[in-house]
This record gives C-alpha cells, structure tokens and sequence, in this order.
C-alpha cells in the first residue's frame, strides 16, 4: 500500500493513428524509482484509445519487484515496485484503438535504484 510518504511515479501514454497500426509514446519514457512500494501509474491522455483488459502491461521479467498490477479503468493503470534488486526492467504496454480495435504497444522502462 502506498502511503503519503511515498511517491507516486506517473507515465503519460499518448496514443496516435497517423500510422498503421496506430503507435504510442510514454512521457517519460523511462522512470527511475527509490523507494520501496512506490506507486507507478498510467495514464491514457487522449481519447480514443484503451489499455487491453487481458494485459495491459506485461514485464519481460518481473522478478519480486512488480507483484501487483491494477487495471484501474479503461485509461488508467497502476503497479507497485517492491523494489526488491536495482537494475533497468523492461515491459509492454498493450493498448486498443478503441473505434477500430486495433491492438498495439509501447516499451518504456523502469529503473529501480535502492536508496
């Protein structure tokens, strides 16, 4: 659980159909995390686009450090880093262009450094 004392990272996704299949940006692209059980959210910003229900985010290997990974709705979700080894850990996120039900994905990253 995340109290006040702990941050709250967040990764704006940005969806775009000027391409086929449509692409996706994270600002920033990579978050850097210190302190244990922080809170990483994601956040859709413009319309027209959804996290895929059946996995939004996928880590290419998680280890103890992302047990929980919420979908919170359509346009937001949350994991909890336990921050359990330091090292830069790779993932998916898996959206849908929601009028044409596209699926498509964006690789940002997250760096975990032990304080």
């Amino acid at each position: 659980m995340t109290t006040p004392e702990k941050p709250v990272l967040t990764f704006d996704v940005t969806g775009s159909n000027l391409t086929d299949p449509p692409t996706a940006i994270c600002s920033p692209e990579l978050v850097t995390v210190n302190e244990p059980n922080s809170l990483v959210q994601f956040q859709i910003v413009n319309p027209g686009y959804a996290f895929d229900p059946e996995a939004p985010i996928v880590f290419d290997d998680p280890g103890a450090n992302f047990p929980d990974i919420w979908l919170l709705s359509d346009t937001q979700v949350a994991v909890r880093d336990r921050l359990t080894s330091s090292g830069d850990f790779s993932f998916t996120i898996n959206l849908i262009e929601t009028e044409t039900g596209k699926r498509f994905s964006v690789d940002p990253g997250i760096r975990n450094i032990p304080v």
